[in-house]
């Protein structure tokens, strides 16, 4: 149990099943895979630490991204999470697994969130999202994915433009802020 500070009025008990965090560097992203992308960290975090990292963007044409590799168990349901906060970017999206678990197309296993207005601009088809507001601007965005068939995998965070596509030119400089992955 802990207790919900949701409601600012009176903090309540909150009853959540016991998990464990699955992701080896889930607040450290220097170790995850860039692509098109640079981070870097040392920035304020949903905690109260400097220890949120910047995405900032490159100026290629693909996709700007961190990624982390897992090996899937079909059949158990997976959840992604991660702390984002809008900077000069305010779209981010979260991708999960890939065909060959039995999820058939991008859209089955990834959602797009928007950190200007806090909303899910593109639910995942193949599971649930969802996006809840912090203090400073901050939202945890999640993703929940059942894979039919298991296998090695990758996990993806990409900042996306305006219309919320993971395939756009950078500019160099956008960026969002992400901190404390967990699966």
């Amino acid at each position: 149990p802990r207790l919900d500070y949701s409601d600012s009025s009176c903090p309540s008990l909150l009853l959540e099943p016991q998990s464990t965090n699955l992701l080896q560097y889930s607040d450290d992203f220097s170790q995850w895979e860039n692509s098109d992308s640079s981070n870097v960290s040392g920035f304020l975090s949903p905690d109260g630490s400097s220890n949120a990292f910047k995405l900032v963007e490159g100026t290629g044409s693909s996709t700007k991204q961190l990624r982390w590799d897992y090996t899937f168990t079909g059949g158990q349901t997976y959840t992604l999470s991660a702390f984002f906060k809008e900077n000069t970017r305010s779209k981010v999206l979260l991708l999960m697994g890939g065909r060959t678990y039995g999820m058939p197309s991008f859209e089955h296993r990834s959602a797009v969130f928007n950190l200007a207005n806090g909303t899910v601009d593109r639910d995942v088809t193949g599971g649930s999202s969802t996006i809840t507001a912090l203090s400073d601007g901050w939202y945890r965005c999640t993703i929940t994915v059942t894979p039919i068939s298991g296998g090695s995998g990758k996990f993806d965070i990409y900042m996306a433009d305006d219309n919320g596509d993971k395939d756009y030119v950078g500019d160099g400089v956008s960026s969002i802020y992400v901190y404390g992955a967990q699966l």
